[in-house]
């Protein structure tokens, strides 16, 4: 087996999968038991108990599994395919909804609707390296103070250019999932 810098890992030309690498431990644990680990981190500003975000795919998250997730302590992050955008900006029934998505083509009322809420805007898109994607992050992120979430990506030279377009955080893979419709 080969064992692979971050560096020749980055400059690496094939795709891989997770049935193709083992992540290895360089070093050598203090933990004696799974109840001294915690999962508690902070993602843009939201404390998560357990760091899960969801994809945001209308088969995965809906308005109560964003819900549910959050209760959990992660993230759920609302599909843009269906009516649950319009819904919690409509209704002031929005507890525990605190990322949502939108398209490329997401008129600005509708961004400006989402800022107010303090929600966390993900552009998602099946391919994130496209200037209309670097163009919309730059406007919401001149426009709004909110946090923008942008993917996906397949490639690190891709996050260089969003992470200058102004995006906080950027989504990694693209298709080979199973349930995924972009492959």
């Amino acid at each position: 087996m080969k064992v692979y810098s971050k560096t020749e890992l980055n400059s690496y030309n094939q795709s891989l999968t997770y049935d193709d690498i083992s992540l290895i431990p360089t070093q050598v644990s203090r933990i004696k038991s799974r109840n001294e680990a915690s999962t508690n981190c902070s993602f843009l500003g939201i404390k998560l108990n357990v760091p899960v975000i969801s994809s945001p795919m209308d088969s995965v998250t809906g308005i109560e599994m964003a819900k549910e997730l959050s209760k959990f302590g992660s993230l759920g992050i609302l599909n843009r395919f269906d009516s649950s955008l319009d819904s919690i900006l409509s209704s002031k029934n929005s507890k525990g909804i605190k990322a949502v998505s939108i398209a490329l083509s997401t008129d600005i009322k509708t961004i400006e609707k989402i800022a107010e809420k303090k929600y966390l805007i993900c552009i998602d898109t099946a391919n994130a390296n496209n200037k209309e994607v670097l163009k919309k992050t730059e406007m919401i992120k001149k426009k709004f103070d909110v946090k923008v979430i942008v993917g996906n990506i397949a490639h690190g030279g891709s996050l260089d250019q969003l992470e200058n377009a102004g995006a906080d955080a950027v989504r990694v893979g693209i298709g080979s999932g199973s349930v995924c419709t972009t492959s």
